[in-house]
């Protein structure tokens, strides 16, 4: 049986209770004292069920303090004789962990000790007391490291919070920025994709105006090719042309070296005699020609045998002949010509 330190046994028969043979423990505030028998069982007399709180309370509040005092070494071994400033987060968390176990150890054999003497011993004595006023003492001196230790857990849980508000922060700009490059991409895609339209546009403009130009520049070329072959069949039928002339100008008077044979004379106005003709006078004979037509014919005629790519033009010259026959006062031949 496990006796407590610093209490002395107490003889059998000590006190009035002990005389008479009954279980002395100490009652609780309005408990009657125990009518029991005392078992005479060492350290005290009391009976047997008392006898068997007392033995378990004794082994409990002795087990506290075993682990209250492994506890200690391992703090003494964690901490080191550090301040709480030099603990590392990890150490922090250990160490917080490890004395707030040895302050439920400590409060656990405190509050055993405490019963233990008040219920089967009454005051304490010198080595109880003792005791427990070393276990105060130390669950003080924990309680404020406990403080110091917390006080560091939350500052630096409040670091992490402040950390991982700011990662937050930073992440959100990160995606802000993101979404702000990625649109100014979009932007400048855009800006390029209208800038390669544009050009493309001025490139079919361009080629556009490249082909109207060649095809303005081709028909004025047309143009003037055409109005050079038109000159050169006018210049041909001109040189066709040029041996009836000489022959009309042949048939008539001589012609002065210095004038080309001409294919029409003038006849002389008669004297005007009887009535007015319709048209005036002057108008009549002024306009028109004296046409040798024999001279013509022949001019004609020898120009149908000596060109064949003349015939066009004489037929263009017939009806000339026939409307200015047909005009004429009897002056020339009626003859066809041809």
């Amino acid at each position: 049986m496990t006796t407590d330190p610093g209490r002395q046994d107490a003889e059998p028969g000590h006190g009035s209770r002990g005389s008479s043979g009954l279980c002395q423990i100490v009652p609780r505030e309005g408990e009657p004292p125990c009518p029991n028998r005392a078992s005479r069982k060492q350290p005290r007399l009391w009976c047997d069920e008392h006898h068997s709180q007392w033995n378990d309370l004794n082994l409990k509040y002795k087990e506290a303090g075993n682990d209250a005092e492994r506890y200690r070494l391992q703090l003494r071994q964690a901490e080191a004789w550090r301040r709480v400033e030099q603990y590392s987060k990890e150490e922090v968390t250990k160490i917080l962990a490890l004395r707030e176990e040895y302050a439920k150890a400590m409060s656990e054999e405190l509050e055993g000790r405490v019963e233990c003497c008040r219920r089967f011993y009454g005051p304490p004595d010198a080595g109880h007391a003792k005791r427990i006023e070393n276990i105060e003492r130390n669950l003080a001196k924990n309680n404020d490291k406990l403080k110091e230790l917390r006080a560091r857990r939350d500052a630096d849980v409040g670091r992490e919070a402040e950390a991982q508000a700011r990662k937050e922060r930073e992440d959100i700009w990160k995606v802000q920025n993101q979404e702000q490059e990625a649109t100014e991409r979009r932007r400048r895609a855009q800006a390029d994709t209208a800038a390669v339209a544009a050009a493309a546009a001025e490139q079919r403009r361009a080629a556009e105006n490249a082909r109207r130009r060649t095809e303005e520049r081709a028909q004025q070329e047309a143009l003037a090719a055409a109005e050079e072959a038109n000159r050169a069949q006018r210049l041909a039928r001109a040189s066709e042309t040029e041996p009836l002339i000489s022959r009309t100008a042949r048939s008539g008077p001589a012609a002065s070296p210095q004038q080309p044979p001409l294919l029409f004379q003038a006849v002389p106005r008669p004297a005007r005699t009887g009535p007015a003709p319709s048209l005036p006078y002057d108008s009549i004979y002024s306009r028109t020609p004296n046409i040798d037509v024999e001279s013509l014919q022949e001019g004609l005629h020898h120009t149908r045998t000596t060109n064949s790519g003349s015939e066009s033009f004489l037929d263009f010259l017939k009806p000339l002949l026939l409307v200015l026959c047909s005009v004429s006062d009897g002056s020339i031949s009626t003859r066809a010509v041809g």
